[in-house]
């Protein structure tokens, strides 16, 4: 379920990742690639790396001796610890250049550059492989070019040459990180200058290589626009990672979905993620019961759905008898309110009780999000589907086996759901896994009749890119610098009344 979860912020929040986190440096290595292109020149993928790695470390050991608090710095952990080793010089070329078993600022072997950053500035076109060698890159005629312009616009001739020169001979005076900070820091885009408004417009333009059949492209300007929203509204607000939701709830009060924009998505993202932490949550119930012990397959179903069933019982002081069906009881979980999260929130505390605490509130969400959503599955499936946001497993397929399984009896059905959606799930998806990449996840075996424990792990969500969308944001100028309140530009953006 989290691929779905992947898809949908992949399509939702185009050209970053949770670990490009500034965007100055998408300006950066159009420059470096340019640099080299010119100076250097050389068809050797050993050269190219030696000069994208000098220059990440040069500019890691100038933000970490000027600005050490900034996150999202390249080798800002090697350049912190090492920095004290020079009273004088800088060796960039001992902390950067690869030798056998020597340790360096970065294992990979392009990189930051080809390990983070590449995928996305590829995906912006603003850099594509050389046509003489794959493994060399350079930055595109048009927008390559143009951003590379427009960095080298706001860093003075003498501050590129002096930095340059430092690559080129792989040591630096570290008085010269002083001399770098005004012009080469990650967090400052001049204001006015022509580099900030080559990231306001790309940003804000289409969601190249996105476009479906449908249409539309525009789901990461849209996204931005309901995040400065979300921000302005102090009510609503409460922390970035709390974004998504607000579209789920939003939902559920009865606003239903509204055409084919990002809002929609994000009530999609929000409603697989709490779907997927769900069904984790009884998956971990399974391999804590496992600590134990190994446990015959119908014992183990028999333990845990007794479990459930007696601790949803505590939780909503209600008597469930042998006979009252999973949708007699999810309309009875409904009557105490609609909002799942409030559940969901406190399940990773609630383990540390009582496992079974922790599944019976995942029971009760996934119950109330399928009495909310049923309603909506045909537009919702058609939504995910035209934008390719769906995968394998997502959380409509699930819903519609709830509503195939509905009429069970409450015990009957979460012996079902441990049976199909958690054990075979798992040792379906594992297997395939090592079949296919010879990777084993597995959480439990089954043989003999028995699961047995492999080990155990709590339920996770996945992190949908929105982090890293709010240091961007800071760094185009859009959200006061290490805070959430929007700046005046920021707000004019929303009232429409600036050129994005």
């Amino acid at each position: 379920m989290q691929n779905t979860s992947i898809a949908t912020y992949a399509v939702l929040v185009p050209g970053l990742t949770n670990l490009t986190k500034r965007v100055r440096y998408y300006g950066f290595y159009t420059w470096v690639l340019e640099q080299y292109a010119k100076t250097v020149g050389k068809d050797s993928v050993t050269e190219f790396q030696r000069y994208v790695r000098r220059a990440e470390l040069l500019l890691a050991y100038m933000m970490a001796d000027q600005f050490p608090d900034t996150k999202g710095v390249v080798g800002s952990q090697y350049a912190k610890k090492h920095l004290d080793d020079f009273n004088i010089v800088i060796d960039l070329a001992n902390g950067a250049d690869r030798e056998e078993d020597k340790k360096t600022y970065w294992k990979y072997s392009s990189g930051a550059f080809g390990q983070y950053y590449q995928g996305s500035l590829v995906a912006m076109k603003l850099v594509d492989a050389s046509k003489h060698n794959p493994h060399i890159f350079v930055a595109t005629p048009d927008l390559g070019r143009e951003l590379c312009a427009c960095f080298e616009a706001s860093v003075s001739d003498d501050s590129r040459e002096r930095f340059w020169e430092a690559v080129t001979k792989g040591n630096i005076d570290r008085k010269e990180l002083v001399f770098f900070s005004s012009e080469f820091c990650l967090t400052i885009v001049p204001i006015g200058s022509s580099e900030r408004s080559f990231y306001r417009t790309l940003f804000f333009g289409a969601d190249f290589g996105s476009e479906s059949s449908a249409g539309h492209c525009f789901f990461r300007k849209e996204t931005i626009l309901l995040y400065l929203s979300y921000l302005q509204d102090t009510d609503r607000f409460s922390d970035e990672i709390f974004f998504w939701d607000t579209f789920y709830t939003s939902a559920w009060k009865g606003h239903h979905l509204q055409g084919r924009t990002a809002s929609n998505g994000w009530m999609y993202y929000s409603l697989n993620e709490n779907t997927h932490f769900s069904l984790e949550t009884f998956l971990w119930h399974l391999l804590l019961k496992l600590e134990d012990g190994a446990l015959y397959l119908p014992d183990a179903l028999e333990l845990l759905s007794q479990e459930v069933i007696e601790a949803f019982a505590t939780l909503m002081a209600i008597d469930i008898g042998e006979d009252i069906t999973f949708q007699t009881l999810a309309k009875a979980i409904c009557q105490s309110g609609f909002e799942p999260f409030n559940d969901i929130a406190t399940i990773l505390d609630d383990y540390k009780k009582s496992p079974a605490i922790a599944s019976a509130k995942a029971l009760m969400s996934l119950a109330k999000m399928y009495l909310h959503i049923e309603s909506q599955f045909k537009t919702l499936t058609e939504y995910s589907r035209l934008y390719r946001m769906d995968r394998e497993g997502d959380c409509l397929l699930f819903y519609t086996w709830v509503r195939k399984h509905q009429d069970l009896s409450a015990k009957e059905f979460i012996k079902k759901l441990f049976l199909h959606k958690i054990i075979n799930r798992h040792l379906e998806v594992a297997m395939r896994k090592i079949r296919n990449r010879n990777e084993n996840t597995l959480k439990f075996i089954f043989e003999d009749n028995q699961l047995k424990l492999v080990n155990t792990f709590p339920p996770v969500f996945t992190t949908p890119r929105i982090p890293s969308l709010h240091l961007f944001l800071e760094d185009i100028g859009f959200i006061e610098q290490n805070s959430s309140i929007l700046t005046t530009d920021g707000t004019k953006v929303l009232e429409g009344g600036i050129n994005e």
